[in-house]
């Protein structure tokens, strides 16, 4: 695993903004079983109130 992160922006590229609001926005699929790993990694990464998510019903 290398220490640093390479970083390379095509010429021409547009930004894309990621995530709902401008915050991240993870969306479970009813057969999602890591979905209470990526929620922690979520609040790991951007803080705790600082992302959405939407889980299914039923």
């Amino acid at each position: 695993m290398s220490r640093y992160q390479v970083t390379v922006v095509a010429r021409g590229a547009v930004p894309i903004e990621f995530g709902r609001d401008c915050v991240p926005f993870y969306v479970a699929d009813p057969y999602d079983e890591a979905r209470s790993v990526v929620i922690r990694t979520l609040e790991a990464a951007v803080g705790e109130g600082n992302y959405q998510y939407v889980l299914p019903m039923g």
